[in-house]
């Protein structure tokens, strides 16, 4: 089985074939010439992959194919770390196995020491798995084990699982999994494709309920506020209700604290406004949204006598409070607020009254509805007497506070200010002063 190259005549001469003239007296001694030749070694080259471009010292090579070399020439031969077959499946390269070896990772470079050598470029088959869910944002994944890219080795076992996020429900797998149960296995012999099933439902965010001026120190809400709920599912649209008297119905939601159904200012899927009843009694208590063709949500939030928030204004990037001057228009940085005139903001969640506000109707005109507990107002440093605070006549669980600015206050800035109603701190928001 080996291989011999002609190397050259032993006068020298490199040629392989020759012409000569019989020299004088070559009758008596003759004519001879001795050929030489070297030993050459045969490096035939194969792979799992039928037709693979390898590259043997840097030329092309189709397998199968062998190339000659000298005997002791050292070889180098590569194979590209993966070949596509598909869009979803490919072979990633493993190794050379040398005369049916064990399998070496690398490029194969080698001494030819031997007459034939025999390598093989030994692949794997990869293939794809594709998980989606529908809708794709409603689920949270756990596949195992993981993949960068989603390509597994052909015999892997893999296991998927999946966790609802809020608004979702788990309803059935489609594509290469089956059934209602959130998880399952796959042998990933061929390129796979799952599709978990979800079904929108429901769901309210932590607190239930909000004050609806904004983020407040505490998570509670007052009797008789405005609140905002948060959540996915809520309603079926957007809806902006009649102001006068408030619905209890829009866009197919309803929400009730067990059989007292709740005023709505708006709803929509991810938002829904409304009334505390003004008789809810502090605690923790149970609130619970009805849409239209879905399963009802319940959650818990917590009833407090004060929890005041000040309703903002933005303006440059910044939030001020809404507050009037004296003559009704609003306190602005280009118009701010100055010493001893009478200024009014506004808020939700003050507390009771010493009437019993309206529940989804406006607060009459007569007679006023003062705020029980004391407030007080924080301007910068200053801690200022409030003239008076009350529920806003013409309106619907919106407070009411009025105050001046005294000489303690530091005039031509920003300065921070809030309300302290009953030693409850509001939000904190800036005012503009002069």
């Amino acid at each position: 089985g080996g291989v011999w190259s002609f190397s050259k005549w032993d006068d020298g001469n490199t040629s392989a074939s020759r012409s000569l003239t019989v020299p004088a007296g070559s009758e008596l001694l003759g004519v001879s010439f001795v050929a030489i030749y070297t030993g050459q070694s045969r490096l035939t080259v194969n792979s799992t992959v039928a037709g693979l471009s390898v590259t043997v010292d840097g030329a092309a090579c189709t397998t199968p194919c062998s190339v000659l070399r000298p005997v002791g020439a050292q070889v180098d031969v590569s194979a590209p770390a993966s070949v596509a077959q598909g869009d979803a499946s490919r072979q990633d390269f493993l190794g050379w196995s040398t005369n049916g070896g064990s399998t070496v990772p690398g490029d194969f470079v080698a001494a030819l020491n031997n007459p034939t050598t025999t390598i093989n470029a030994a692949y794997h088959l990869m293939n794809r798995l594709t998980a989606a869910a529908n809708p794709p944002a409603g689920v949270q994944w756990s596949i195992l084990p993981g993949s960068p890219d989603g390509f597994y080795d052909s015999q892997t076992q893999v296991s998927l699982a999946v966790t609802p996020r809020p608004g979702y429900k788990f309803a059935n797998w489609s594509g290469d999994l089956a059934g209602t149960a959130p998880s399952g296995t796959l042998t990933m012999t061929v390129p796979r494709n799952v599709v978990a099933q979800l079904n929108s439902v429901p769901y309210i965010s932590s607190p239930a309920l909000n004050n609806a001026a904004g983020v407040t120190p505490q998570q509670a809400v007052a009797a008789g506020s405005v609140a905002s709920l948060f959540g996915l599912n809520l309603a079926s649209t957007a809806v902006i209700g009649p102001s006068s008297p408030l619905a209890q119905t829009l866009a197919g939601a309803t929400v009730h604290i067990g059989a007292n159904y709740l005023p709505l200012y708006f709803v929509s899927p991810t938002q829904i406004n409304l009334q505390v009843p003004p008789d809810l009694a502090p605690g923790q208590q149970t609130i619970t949204v009805s849409a239209q063709g879905m399963p009802d949500v319940s959650a818990n939030f917590l009833i407090a006598r004060n929890a005041p928030g000040l309703f903002p204004m933005n303006l440059g990037g910044q939030s001020y409070a809404l507050a009037l001057h004296e003559d009704g228009t609003l306190v602005t940085p280009d118009k701010p607020a100055t010493r001893d005139e009478l200024l009014t903001v506004y808020g939700t969640g003050f507390g009771p009254t010493d009437h019993t506000r309206p529940f989804g109707f406006p607060v009459p005109a007569k007679p006023p509805y003062l705020v029980l507990d004391p407030v007080s107002a924080q301007v910068g440093a200053s801690t200022l007497t409030v003239e008076s605070a009350y529920a806003l006549p013409g309106s619907i669980g919106v407070d009411a506070v009025q105050f001046r600015l005294d000489s303690t206050v530091p005039s031509g800035a920003n300065l921070s200010f809030l309300l302290v109603v009953n030693g409850v701190n509001s939000n904190r928001l800036l005012l503009p002063v002069k």
